[in-house]
């Protein structure tokens, strides 16, 4: 089974990491946002309730991406049904965990919170996210949106809906299950 992550950089769509302090820094930013945001996410919902540090336990490094998760939750009110959930296809080889499935705005999202620059990368990530939820889940995403967390606790989203992005992502799952799996 291969990871969605690693399937991008097994096909060339994402090269290795470098092993420096920026990119370790930068990658356990991520990972913290992330575990917080489901928090941040809960607290919102709560009527009237302001959310401050002392409510949650924020490192500082991440309070701003942190207030950036709460802007969105308050501006768009989404209803999530799946948050953090790992999918596996057994006959695909693939595994991957999309940071959120549900409604916003009347539609069925995929949506993937990141903490970087946008990246080209990022809509076949999507991409290959709808891949598995339509066939572990049933689920149908309308859209697929990256919504990019700043510092300054302000938010943004792109919206990556190109049927194009589902014909590359599917190349790549093929192209994989012939090279690696089959051993053609």
């Amino acid at each position: 089974m291969i990871r969605v992550t690693e399937l991008l950089r097994w096909g060339g769509i994402t090269s290795p990491l470098p092993d420096t302090a920026v990119v370790k820094a930068a990658a356990e930013r991520g990972t913290t946002v992330h575990r917080l945001s489901l928090q941040v996410e809960d607290m919102a919902h709560l009527e009237n309730k302001g959310w401050t540090t002392t409510e949650l336990v924020v490192p500082d490094k991440v309070v701003g991406y942190c207030k950036a998760v709460l802007a969105f939750h308050q501006q768009f009110k989404p209803e999530w049904k799946l948050r953090e959930v790992r999918i596996d296809d057994e006959a695909l080889r693939l595994t991957g965990c999309p940071d959120r499935y549900g409604i916003l705005d009347g539609k069925n999202v995929v949506l993937d919170y990141k903490t970087g620059a946008p990246q080209k990368w990022h809509r076949l990530q999507l991409a290959l996210y709808t891949i598995l939820l339509k066939r572990q889940h049933s689920a149908h995403p309308d859209q697929r949106i990256a919504v990019y967390l700043k510092k300054d606790g302000t938010f943004s989203l792109a919206q990556h809906d190109s049927e194009l992005d589902l014909a590359q992502a599917w190349n790549l799952i093929n192209r994989y299950l012939d090279e690696v799996v089959s051993g053609n």
